[in-house]
């Protein structure tokens, strides 16, 4: 059974939870048939996308038709015990409840497939290049096993470059970027010693490019001691341990 559904996704603890429901055909005879169990799982994985649009395509692997719990409940929970959202294989717990006991549990087993408008390159682009804005093209792809978090419609990239060669037809994520370079090697800027009660400044040369809140090599040319800095600025960086 495929199951499409648009929703918004927000995940907050690495336990969640749905409501429970008292169905009353549930607590005369204990039983919760196919149609109830795969309605309430399918809700409850609508309920953890909150904030982003997807379309979702769930694909139950269990052939269960119904849910035998044996006695009267008082209500069916379901649960996701994982850090992150549901994609590809997935197992929520579904737990039946009487006088506030866990009497019986069911694991069910779904494949969640997730889609998204995603930025698609249409052309090849070399590693250490800007992406021209005119090969990018927006399309609904599936992103259940993508590595990294697409980029963004209203994110201004136009000043990032890529870290490898990327390729026409690539599904653009944020991972494949880099934010501009704004210390070059050789550059001379000022590093910043945060002490208790004082701040320190000396000139120091970069030793790597950096961006803006990248951590770097520096140079003291007073002593040629090598010191670690946080980017802050074009002309700015502080010691870091």
């Amino acid at each position: 059974l495929l199951v499409n559904i648009l929703l918004l996704i927000c995940l907050s603890s690495t336990l969640l939870t749905g409501q429970g429901e008292h169905p009353s055909h549930i607590a005369e005879t204990g039983i919760l048939p196919r149609t109830l169990l795969q309605s309430k799982v399918n809700n409850f994985i609508s309920q953890l996308y909150a904030n982003q649009p997807v379309r979702l395509q769930i694909e139950w692997f269990n052939r269960i038709e119904k849910w035998n719990i044996g006695v009267e409940v008082d209500s069916v929970v379901s649960r996701y015990r994982q850090p992150r959202l549901p994609r590809g294989h997935t197992v929520i717990t579904l737990e039946a409840y009487r006088r506030g006991k866990v009497v019986r549990r069911l694991n069910c087993s779904v494949n969640v497939r997730v889609f998204a408008r995603t930025p698609v390159l249409t052309e090849n682009v070399p590693m250490g290049q800007p992406i021209p804005p005119q090969a990018i093209t927006w399309q609904e792809r599936e992103i259940t096993r993508l590595n990294g978090e697409p980029l963004e419609e209203n994110m201004d990239w136009r000043s990032f470059t890529t870290r490898r060669n990327l390729y026409k037809g690539t599904i653009l994520t944020k991972n494949m970027l880099m934010p501009p370079q704004i210390v070059q090697r050789g550059k001379t800027v000022t590093l910043l010693y945060r002490v208790p009660f004082i701040n320190i400044k000396i000139k120091a040369k970069a030793m790597q490019n950096g961006a803006r809140g990248d951590v770097i090599w520096f140079l003291n040319p007073d002593n040629r001691k090598r010191l670690k800095g946080r980017v802050l600025n074009e002309n700015l960086a502080e010691v870091v341990p």
